[in-house]
């Protein structure tokens, strides 16, 4: 049996901004492999371009980020008690994972790594992470995080609040990195690319952290997650996925099965977790392919531009407020000149 907590974020009352709902969470029961869909919902983001939710490996704790008066933050919901709340201090937050005994969290935070208890809301900030791409726990008290464009891979200390370089070097990324328990390895993406429709996906490697040659896996996808001792899922094509996984022989071929479908995939990130016990929690909605362009001219008031929907990045636009210049992709990135009063590029 599966169970699946949806999580929904909407408006409050007050004009407050988005958040997560508190009792009124919906949880579904699966069986047999028979999936009943719930009520269709608006496409709602997570308020970031990376991860937005993580659920404790016992089922018990929810992090999310939101949007709160103009920023991200995280929202924690432990789901045995009737209401959240916004941990205070985690203004501008993305990518929250939670320690495997669900006391800690750490997140990212603009070019930072940070952590707060489960239950506190004391923030302490670990490591600079410039351009990081994922972060994960191994064991307790060591987050593995990437950095510099995926480029370094550095495990930080939690108790000791000290870090160390234990990979780098161009060839070798370190993409959306996740820790395999028992084993001196991570998951990980070696490539990372704006998707807008019909693309290969990206290779899935077992990357030992003792310097031996990685293992390509038998499937492929993005931001690849180990949910337990024989299960792999990760997102492509829009869909969430899972495949069977063998850590005896990572690299045999396996064929990928959608697992749930209505899940908001934006770009090639899927906005889910799943705990040790079985329980998902997601966000509600579709594929988001690209982003969009639009000009705020400070009044309240939003025009989106005649431009196509894609993996924007970074943007500056002149000093005349004629051309903007954006970033496309992530890794290998390109960079556009828009004519915003002709409309071309």
């Amino acid at each position: 049996m599966v169970q699946i907590v949806r999580i929904e974020a909407r408006a409050t009352s007050d004009g407050h901004g988005r958040i997560i709902e508190g009792c009124q969470h919906r949880r579904q029961h699966v069986t047999g492999g028979d999936m009943r869909r719930m009520e269709d919902s608006d496409d709602r983001a997570c308020g970031a371009p990376q991860p937005g939710l993580d659920i404790s490996r016992d089922g018990r704790l929810v992090v999310a980020v939101i949007e709160h008066e103009g920023a991200t933050r995280l929202y924690r919901r432990f789901l045995d008690e009737p209401d959240g709340e916004i941990i205070p201090g985690t203004e501008g937050a993305y990518h929250p994972r939670i320690s495997p005994d669900g006391s800690r969290i750490s997140f990212l935070a603009g070019n930072y790594l940070k952590r707060v208890d489960s239950t506190g809301d004391r923030i302490t900030p670990l490591v600079e992470v410039a351009n990081p791409f994922g972060q994960t726990w191994r064991g307790n008290q060591e987050i593995l995080v990437s950095r510099r464009e995926a480029v370094e891979l550095l495990v930080v200390d939690v108790q000791r609040n000290k870090h160390e370089l234990i990979a780098s070097g161009r060839a070798h990324r370190f993409y959306w990195v996740d820790n395999v328990p028992g084993s001196d390895a991570v998951l990980v993406n070696r490539a990372h690319v704006a998707k807008n429709d019909e693309t290969e996906a990206d290779p899935i490697f077992l990357d030992p952290l003792d310097g031996s040659e990685a293992i390509k896996l038998g499937v492929e996808g993005t931001v690849p997650r180990f949910a337990r001792d024989d299960l792999l899922t990760f997102t492509r094509d829009g869909a969430l996925m899972a495949a069977p996984f063998d850590l005896s022989d990572p690299g045999r071929a396996a064929v990928p099965r959608t697992i749930l479908d209505g899940v908001l995939v934006e770009s090639t990130i899927a906005h889910f977790s799943l705990s040790g016990e079985g329980t998902m929690v997601y966000a509600p909605g579709r594929w988001l392919v690209g982003k969009a362009l639009v000009w705020d001219d400070g009044e309240g008031n939003v025009e989106e531009l005649d431009f196509p929907l894609l993996g924007y990045g970074d943007f500056k636009l002149s000093p005349d407020g004629k051309r903007l210049a954006v970033t496309i992709g992530s890794a290998n990135a390109v960079i556009w000149i828009y004519d915003l009063e002709r409309g071309t590029r």
